[in-house]
């Protein structure tokens, strides 16, 4: 059975009761094209819960009234129901509705999950599309691949897990290369490396099977939601260069990358940040620099010391507004 999903509006009694009193119900989405509803009755009365289902393209929706809430009696399962209960008798309802119209519950595979999952990572504008798709291809598919999803059980993924983490690390190695290098982890720091990159490469997998999830080709998340990943493995190793070595690695780059090496060593920003950067993204005024396009999607501040305000000013000198950190060739030109 899917995990049960949480609403603070309707799931408990307390919840319920301070709701308006109106006609329509209060849906919660449980997946795409799939809700459960409750609708609050005049004072004194129960509520009711209700299931709708919509056709995945279509407006067609189909609605079935589940029974009355736990408002002022206690739930017996069949006729006055918990919202846990009413999220149960839901999903037969919309197991129901999918077979009717012909279609499988598990119709695809590992494989074709993560090619479905791989779609609608670059449709939404995904950042790693290639790390990913080398996960995908070198760790996931060889054991996984051709198993359907209603085959997975948390047993199988936990021994695959196990198999990743005990496996020799994968040496880079060029595209002519017939024989990939492998390097067996032998000591304490590279088993732990070993057990990080299982992790990583097992929040792909499960990335993979909630969109199939979510899209209904599957109808229980159970076997991969108790898989979980290794503990106390993924310690950085953090090192701070100290300014003499920030000089040398100045002036070891060449020219025209060296003012993208100073901005990154200011600032603390990526490269990718670095280089999506606009000239009117640097306020110098407010010693701040804003990305507009930070890892996860998500817009932060840098903040500027005064060597880096010098830095910057230097290089906003006589640039457009729309200049672009280290792109020549774009509107207003290159900031370095």
């Amino acid at each position: 059975m899917p995990r049960k999903t949480r609403d603070e509006r309707i799931d408990t009694r307390t919840a319920r009761l301070k709701l308006e009193i109106r006609r329509e119900p209060y849906w919660h989405g449980i997946q795409e094209g799939r809700a459960v509803g409750y609708r609050r009755l005049d004072n004194g009365k129960a509520g009711t819960w209700s299931a709708r289902f919509t056709t995945p393209g279509t407006p067609n929706r189909q609605f079935r009234a589940l029974g009355s809430a736990d408002d002022y009696a206690p739930a017996d399962g069949s006729l006055t129901l918990t919202y846990a209960q009413a999220q149960n008798a839901a999903q037969d309802f919309f197991d129901e509705c999918l077979r009717n119209q012909g279609r499988k519950l598990e119709p695809v595979t590992v494989e074709e999950a993560a090619a479905n999952y791989i779609t609608a990572y670059k449709a939404r504008g995904g950042k790693a599309e290639k790390d990913t798709q080398r996960t995908i291809q070198a760790h996931i598919l060889p054991s996984l691949g051709k198993l359907l999803l209603s085959d997975l059980t948390t047993r199988r993924l936990n021994n695959w897990r196990d198999a990743v983490a005990s496996a020799p690390a994968r040496l880079r190695s060029g595209p002519k290369t017939k024989t990939r290098k492998v390097r067996v982890a032998t000591g304490h720091d590279a088993k732990r490396a070993r057990r990080a990159t299982a992790n990583r490469v097992l929040t792909v997998l499960k990335a993979i099977l909630n969109h199939a999830y979510a899209n209904g080709y599957v109808t229980s998340d159970d076997a991969w939601r108790r898989v979980k990943p290794f503990a106390g493995v993924d310690a950085p190793k953090i090192r701070y260069l100290i300014d003499a070595e920030s000089i040398r690695l100045i002036n070891a780059c060449p020219e025209d990358f060296r003012q993208l090496v100073s901005a990154a060593l200011l600032t603390g920003c990526r490269y990718g940040e670095l280089t999506q950067l606009h000239a009117a993204d640097i306020d110098i005024q407010n010693k701040l620099v804003h990305i507009r396009q930070a890892k996860g999607a998500k817009p932060r501040t840098a903040y500027l010391t005064d060597e880096g305000v010098t830095h910057f000013k230097n290089l906003l000198a006589g640039k457009r507004g729309d200049a672009l950190m280290n792109r020549p060739g774009f509107p207003g030109g290159s900031l370095v």
